[in-house]
């Protein structure tokens, strides 16, 4: 094999296989990178497969002459890395020379015949946006779980319809959801239900993230495997195997609060109550004024202090009376940051039942939905006292009082009694 080509095209090129390379493979061979030059098409191809992930990518070279190794995935990486301008790789007796301007170095390989071949899927072809598939994705990834006892859950369920592809994704405690409508072009293909696993998909949502933004995506489902095309590179990877939970029954459909709220100001809110917070339970309670149209974020971490936030919101809501909801501050945060929008729509019904998130506008059709933190407290609020606000701020101090008046200095002894318990997982798996 002989062929030319610039150092940086090769590079990148690397990275993106190098991607589905494990570090401490099972299959000794699997440390490596497949390279095939192809005569014909003057492409060079690299693929890189740990058994549940692979990447083949595909690349302009001149090509003097065909063949194929398997080069160390690691050590080529490094090697071309540092390298500039054109550089000419020679294969022969199961070794790459690399020749650069300045020199050249040679990297023992091992034959092609050992590398796996990668499974295929032969299902129909199914076409979607790229833009609206890697939206879709940074909208869900988020939520899945990170426990692989419930091994499903670790990933995002797809279905597709014909009339649209649905994305989702639940650890228990919180959903994110996300739909593209379909194109005409896959109207007559057959409805499939899958789940990509969380892993092999943030590699998927990388690639995606480097295409055009006008392009689009092909994709083939077939047994457990899924293979997605996005311009010259294809992943491959396994599917998970279990029943995905049925979660559309446990998004409400009618709601008593709707509340506008300016996503950077409630995230520059969350942010400084975070601080103390995270100190302890990592609960922030947010009172919802919908007759002054305010949001007043409350933290407190006992022996150590407390935190009050107000901001301004906008009510649609049916009813004027105030609402008072505890969260896990890292589900809400994360919820948000992952909303694009600048404007974000907060619904709710009651204090212990599913928060929905979503965006004012936007790309997709999405939401994310957040199950409240349900606090036990042996000290009731009081109703509203002059000059204070519905959290017991002093709005004539600033200082957070306790339902018997007591300053914030008292606060953390009221609040010894409190027991924090967050909700069993809403989404039965």
């Amino acid at each position: 094999m002989k062929i030319t080509i610039p150092a940086q095209k090769l590079s990148d090129a690397i990275a993106t296989a190098c991607c589905a390379v494990a570090t401490k493979p099972a299959v000794p061979i699997l440390r490596n990178l497949l390279i095939n030059a192809d005569e014909e098409n003057q492409k060079l191809l690299l693929c890189g497969f740990n058994l549940s992930l692979g990447i083949q990518t595909r690349i302009d070279a001149t090509v003097e002459s065909g063949g194929t190794l398997a080069l160390p995935a690691a050590l080529l990486r490094e090697t071309i890395q540092n390298l500039g301008g054109d550089l000419n790789l020679e294969i022969k007796d199961k070794a790459c020379t690399i020749s650069h301007s300045s020199g050249k170095c040679r990297i023992q390989g091992t034959s092609a015949e050992e590398f796996p071949n990668l499974p295929t899927a032969e299902g129909s072809q199914i076409k979607i946006s790229a833009k609206k598939l890697k939206a879709a994705i940074a909208a869900t990834l988020f939520a899945t779980s990170k426990n692989e006892t419930k091994l499903v859950l670790t990933g995002v369920n797809f279905i597709f319809d014909n009339s649209e592809w649905r994305l989702a994704a639940t650890d228990g405690h919180r959903l994110a959801f996300a739909s593209i409508p379909s194109t005409e072009e896959n109207e007559n293909n057959t409805n499939l239900a899958i789940t990509f696993p969380y892993l092999n998909l943030g590699e998927l949502e990388r690639i995606l993230e480097k295409s055009p933004d006008n392009g689009t995506c092909e994709i083939q489902v077939s047994d457990n495997i899924i293979q997605v095309f996005v311009g010259e590179t294809k992943i491959t990877s396994r599917l998970l195997e279990g029943t995905y939970p049925s979660y559309p029954s446990l998004i409400p459909t009618q709601f008593t609060y709707e509340l506008y709220v300016d996503k950077k100001v409630l995230e520059s809110a969350l942010r400084r109550v975070q601080i103390l917070a995270e100190k302890k339970d990592k609960i922030v309670q947010i009172v919802w004024d919908v007759g002054e149209e305010t949001a007043t974020l409350y933290a407190q971490a006992q022996d150590v202090g407390d935190a009050v936030e107000s901001i301004s919101i906008k009510s649609k809501s049916q009813t004027n009376e105030n609402i008072t909801i505890s969260f896990n501050i890292d589900y809400l945060s994360q919820a948000i940051k992952h909303i694009t929008t600048d404007e974000i729509l907060i619904r709710a019904n009651r204090c212990s039942t599913p928060v929905i998130l979503c965006p004012v506008g936007g790309l997709l059709d999405q939401l994310s939905l957040v199950m409240p933190v349900q606090i036990r407290d042996t000290a009731q609020t009081s109703p509203k006292a002059k000059d204070k606000d519905k959290n017991g701020v002093d709005e004539t101090t600033g200082q957070i009082e306790s339902p018997k008046g007591e300053t914030s200095q008292n606060t953390a002894k009221r609040r010894r009694d409190k027991q924090v318990k967050e909700n069993e997982p809403a989404i039965p798996a």
